[in-house]
């Protein structure tokens, strides 16, 4: 079984709505994307081909939100401004760059960009 597969699932399971996105990409590059609905049953057939798993945020996977934090300075303030959680991720140049919540009520997305070009 794919590791991504193994993450849809596992993502699946705790109620969440993973998407499979293009391998080597950040945007799932399809029309509908943000409708797709898979069960578990499909999920083998999103996750065959090396895709990256995605998750639809919100209503779809129970109030999940995700704060990306894209600025070196809102990175290095995160913790004292936003609550505690045990769910943060990243990448390999922002390891810690993403916290995760979940929201009740679910709250709609806010876009936050900084008034200066450099981080």
């Amino acid at each position: 079984m794919s590791t991504s597969l193994n993450h849809a699932l596992d993502y699946h399971s705790r109620g969440w709505m993973p998407i499979s996105i293009p391998h080597g990409s950040k945007n799932p590059n399809r029309k509908g994307w943000q409708k797709e609905r898979w069960s578990r049953e499909e999920l083998p057939y999103c996750f065959n081909n090396g895709q990256g798993v995605g998750l639809l945020l919100g209503n779809p996977s129970g109030g999940l939100a995700d704060v990306d934090l894209d600025y070196a300075k809102a990175l290095a303030i995160a913790n004292a401004i936003l609550p505690a959680t045990s769910m943060i991720s990243g990448r390999t140049s922002a390891p810690s760059s993403h916290r995760w919540y979940i929201c009740d009520p679910i709250i709609g997305t806010t876009k936050f960009k900084a008034p200066y070009a450099s981080s």
